[in-house]
């Protein structure tokens, strides 16, 4: 992995984004990207042809309904929680909008914030919310991305601990592991909502 810059997310992702984000923009559901792309947003990625849609379970009818009117695929194989939605001019099956509806946790959306790429503004996870949504996954390479912004610096222990130590023992005890394996790392600069400072 690499530090990138927006402007450096591949064509087919900014062409992603962009048309995702029309088509987000029109709905009440809130929505916010996370994966690969969020990583890059926030400054340290991996190069990725697909965007992770974050929404409440209560918005998947309006999203999915959305991406189906704009005429993109829908592929519903994984639903309640997850759908894949491609555009037409997609060539591979990389290429695509996961669109994920977690019950946890909910209070993402609350350490999301806007970020312009171009002339589009999006929601983006935090550096913390990028890593909770790591920990909450169950892909072998979400340990690599946690373990990669660890390093860089992106996110603090103690917000994870803020954020897990009430709730989810087994997740924190997986988020304190890779965090200590993640070594050497940079410091956190503190650059959180202040909600989530101790």
């Amino acid at each position: 992995m690499r530090k990138r810059s927006s402007a450096e997310l591949l064509p087919a992702t900014q062409r992603l984004l962009a048309e995702a984000e029309i088509i987000l923009g029109k709905l009440k559901t809130r929505c916010a990207l996370g994966g690969a792309a969020g990583m890059a947003l926030r400054g340290h990625s991996r190069a990725t042809k697909d965007l992770d849609v974050y929404a409440s379970p209560d918005g998947a009818g309006e999203v999915v309904g959305a991406f189906r009117r704009a005429g993109w695929e829908i592929d519903s194989s994984l639903e309640p929680f997850l759908y894949r939605a491609r555009p037409r001019w997609a060539k591979d099956e990389a290429t695509g909008v996961d669109l994920m509806f977690p019950y946890e946790p909910q209070d993402l959306f609350a350490i999301a914030t806007a970020s312009r790429v171009g002339g589009t503004s999006v929601l983006v996870f935090s550096g913390l919310g990028l890593a909770l949504t790591k920990v909450y996954s169950d892909q072998p390479r979400h340990e690599d991305d946690f373990k990669a912004m660890a390093r860089a610096g992106i996110f603090s222990m103690e917000g994870i601990r803020a954020v897990l130590q009430p709730r989810d023992k087994e997740g924190l005890a997986t988020a304190e592991r890779w965090f200590a394996e993640a070594a050497p790392r940079k410091k956190y600069d503190g650059n959180r909502p202040s909600r989530w400072r101790k």
